[in-house]
């Protein structure tokens, strides 16, 4: 056994939303805003989770959604794909010195 989950259910905050994806990790969201919802349908649509509606928090919902994450390799395979994205993203330092360097040219 690992100490790595092999899913995830998130509050669909930023930090969760994004902390799962940084990690490779596929989540379920339950958004409780429309900027969740939109963040959740954001994850959703690299494949890297599922977005649950505003307001459905059943336990029978997540259940179902965590079952099917576990059961299809591709949400792990889009959430380790996002993971790599991240990783490869200039830092906030570099970006600064980039725009700096170009402003200076």
């Amino acid at each position: 056994m690992t100490d790595t989950p092999s899913s995830s259910s998130a509050a669909g905050t930023k930090v969760t939303t994004f902390g799962a994806a940084a990690r490779g990790i596929p989540a379920v969201v339950v958004p409780g805003a429309p900027g969740q919802q939109r963040q959740a349908f954001r994850l959703q649509a690299a494949g890297a989770g599922l977005a649950l509606p505003i307001g459905d928090q059943a336990p029978e919902s997540v259940t179902a959604a965590v079952v099917r994450l576990l059961a299809e390799p591709g949400f792990t395979a889009a959430a380790q794909r996002l993971r790599d994205e991240l990783a490869a993203m200039p830092s906030a330092a570099e970006v600064a010195r980039r725009l700096v360097a170009a402003v200076a040219a």
